[in-house]
């Protein structure tokens, strides 16, 4: 009686496991997909960043080259060539240029930036 009570339960694990394969082979490319969706969306959000980051750095750099100039009249041209995409950058590169363009006493070009 043992042994066909271990031979049953020999079949019902076989079948069991035939199932389970049946349904990793069935649905398997939802996990797949999971995974590569997931790593896919972390590569794109760190090159966003690291992006974003180069940009600043370009754009930090660009400033303080300007602002090491000695000449006023030179560093409120190096600071009109400074390149800025973005409306916050701009505001400060603007702030800078229109304190430049007071120490020249230059009123109304300060009052227009």
């Amino acid at each position: 009686m043992s042994d066909t009570d271990s031979f049953i339960e020999e079949v019902s694990e076989e079948v069991r496991r035939d199932r389970l394969y049946k349904v990793l082979r069935k649905y398997a490319w939802v996990g797949i997909l999971a995974v590569v969706t997931i790593v896919g969306g972390t590569t794109y959000l760190e090159f966003q960043k690291a992006q974003a980051r180069t940009e600043a750095e370009a754009l930090g750099t660009a400033i303080i080259k300007a602002l090491d100039i000695s000449n006023s009249k030179e560093r409120a041209e190096e600071l009109r060539k400074v390149e800025v995409s973005n409306l916050e950058a701009r505001a400060i590169v603007a702030m800078l240029l229109a304190a430049e363009e007071i120490s020249l006493e230059n009123y109304e070009a300060a009052s227009a930036i």
